[in-house]
């Protein structure tokens, strides 16, 4: 109508979808491309140099043009397109900025160098590559050091992400420490009841979580991350990880929230870990790497204060596992894993096609990681979930590959009977 504003809100995919749509969705296109739009607003804009998305620039018509971003990069070379699909940069806001006015919580930065057992190293000195991925993600000496930065922060009522990409070590790790976890195959159900526990039950304090929680997930408590394997050397995964726990908190001290990064030594980890902390400290966070875990400032803060009488509560005690995992079992569990156990979970999009058929496609290019030695591969034994969201032929659907599990029926626990796997 005249002189009647619109605001429209869309998706990249809704507006560059190539396939069959629905007539009613045909026709809401048409009116879309038929307007002259005031201004036209990018949110995530780092993904519009994609090949598909940049489409929107040709298809929709406006006088302004606006892009927004917590995550200015891209692991190729085409943010720079931006300066022509949008416009040169206009403001850029600091995040240590943002940390002094209240508006972003006060984040510590700390590299755990975990050492790989003797049984492990020399497993992946003599491993293909696919194997040795794997074996230092599952590095046992990460478990240890989870198991007991988890009992420390519980015992301080701390809100933890335990974060990992690859779903062979989220559920080893999850199920051996009796803690809930998420990952691209649970389903809806699961996820709203896992995500709201952990919002509202003040008993519920640790979340094992894949990499579908980088993004689109409200956890405002979640004051600790712990990152136990990542996307190789990405920027951008590093920054939205760090988001996470970036929303502001009430409590007082130099920092009120924690981000820890485990490393496996002397692995291929190390140098994809190098790439991410420089990235972290050119934002100028504080990031340090400790060699022990005493030498986390928090640790050694809290048994100071105890031993002062500041505090009496005792920290817990490092060398006092309350669950450990039987190494010769894990190492069995990842020289018999196939191959598609080594790669991290991938997403993937699903068009309904009119005939009933569907095309599968996946996402890479949409943050640059098309073409390099670090994308994401889909693993060919994966089968697809049979849930699809929504039933109109061409829509668009997002949904995850489930891993059929092939490994040992149980995983030994001590002082506790064997879990069902």
């Amino acid at each position: 109508m005249s002189g009647t504003g619109i605001i429209l809100i869309t998706t990249y995919s809704m507006l560059t979808h190539t396939g069959h749509r629905s007539a009613m969705a045909e026709d809401s296109l048409k009116k879309i491309e038929a307007v002259d739009w005031g201004l036209l607003v990018f949110d995530e804009v780092h993904v519009v140099p994609a090949s598909s998305f940049r489409q929107v620039i040709s298809r929709v018509r406006a006088h302004t043009k606006l892009g927004l971003t917590a995550t200015l990069v891209r692991e190729d070379k085409r943010i720079t397109d931006l300066i022509y699909l949008i416009g040169p940069k206009l403001y850029e806001a600091n995040w240590k900025d943002l940390e002094k006015e209240g508006f972003l919580s006060r984040v510590q930065c700390i590299e755990v160098p975990c050492p790989m057992s003797q049984k492990f190293f020399r497993s992946y000195l003599r491993a293909d590559s696919n194997k040795k991925q794997l074996l230092y993600m599952a590095n046992p000496t990460k478990f240890q050091v989870v198991e007991y930065l988890i009992r420390f922060h519980e015992q301080r009522k701390d809100k933890i992400l335990c974060v990992s990409d690859n779903i062979f070590t989220l559920e080893t790790y999850a199920i051996a420490l009796h803690q809930p976890y998420l990952y691209g195959g649970s389903t809806q159900e699961e996820r709203d009841a896992v995500l709201e526990d952990f919002k509202n039950n003040p008993d519920n304090l640790t979340l094992f979580i894949s990499k579908i929680g980088d993004t689109s997930i409200d956890l405002p408590d979640a004051n600790v991350l712990i990152q136990i394997t990542s996307h190789f050397g990405s920027r951008r995964q590093e920054a939205q990880r760090m988001g996470r726990i970036l929303r502001p908190k009430k409590t007082e001290g130099e920092f009120n929230a924690f981000f820890y990064t485990l490393v496996s030594q002397d692995t291929k980890e190390a140098e994809h870990a190098e790439k991410r902390m420089k990235f972290l400290v050119d934002q100028g966070y504080s990031y340090r790497t400790i060699l022990s875990l005493e030498e986390i400032p928090l640790v050694r803060q809290a048994q100071i204060d105890y031993n002062q009488g500041i505090s009496s509560e005792i920290p817990p005690a490092i060398n006092s596992p309350k669950y450990q995992i039987d190494e010769d079992v894990l190492l069995s569990r990842v020289m018999n894993a196939d191959k598609d156990d080594s790669q991290e979970e991938q997403p993937i999009y699903v068009q309904l096609k009119s005939d009933g058929g569907i095309k599968i496609s996946q996402p890479k290019a949409l943050s640059g990681g098309a073409n390099l030695n670090y994308s994401g591969v889909r693993g060919k034994k994966a089968e697809a979930s049979k849930t699809l969201i929504g039933k109109q032929a061409g829509s668009i659907c997002k949904i995850h590959y489930q891993k059929k599990l092939k490994y040992p029926t149980s995983i030994d626990l001590p002082n506790e009977k064997a879990i069902s796997w």
